[in-house]
């Protein structure tokens, strides 16, 4: 069998590494999970938690040029927050959005390592290549949908009433609208081997 390119098994390398990093880190957020469901875990945490908005400052600085320093002003940034001493209800909250989060991209990993594993082998215009596509597809959309409620919910109950001298928090969201077009690409992709597929078998029948 006529071996693989070496930048195909270089990706094949990476995304067996990342897969099982993914299982890794999915394995200890589900525990975690259990731990703190169970009541094993119940200490107060210093969580962080990136804000779904961005939102302006009252800050100004320099910046050099090379016709000497210039006053530059910083107007809307995005960023974590630090809920000191967090209450355990809302740590459980995150890790549970955490896990799902986590299950989606080990869904997707495997996927991708499948698909790569595929492409290892020669198996270009194959079935199971589509499906891997269509599914990494249904999985960026659902990631797509999970992470816009986690926003809008933490928005509403808890970012929008957070008050900071000289911060203004906009009223729009991070954007992750690129998860669709990632989605919709890959999707046009899967129906591209599709028509692949169909005309490999056409050229075996004729065969």
């Amino acid at each position: 069998m006529k071996k693989a390119p070496i930048s195909v098994r270089i990706i094949q390398v990476l995304t067996t590494i990342a897969f099982w990093v993914m299982v890794a880190l999915t394995a200890v957020v589900f525990l975690a999970n259990v731990l703190f469901m169970s009541g094993v875990i119940d200490e107060e945490f210093q969580l962080r938690v990136m804000l779904p908005v961005t939102f302006s400052l009252e800050a100004s600085g320099t910046m050099p040029f090379a016709d000497g320093l210039h006053e530059v002003r910083i107007e809307e940034a995005s960023g974590k927050i630090h809920v000191v001493d967090t209450p355990m209800s809302f740590t459980r909250t995150i890790s549970k959005v955490l896990f799902v989060v986590m299950a989606i991209g080990l869904f997707m990993t495997w996927k991708f390592k499948r698909f790569i594993d595929n492409i290892k082998k020669g198996q270009i215009f194959d079935k199971g290549n589509i499906d891997n596509l269509k599914h990494i597809s249904l999985a960026l959309v659902l990631l797509y949908l999970v992470t816009k409620i986690y926003m809008t919910v933490f928005w509403q109950y808890s970012a929008r009433l957070i008050e900071f001298p000289g911060v203004q928090f906009s009223s729009e969201f991070i954007d992750i609208d690129p998860l669709i077009s990632v989605a919709l690409l890959l999707w046009v992709l899967a129906h591209a081997f599709a028509k692949g597929y169909e005309l490999q078998e056409e050229n075996d029948l004729m065969v």
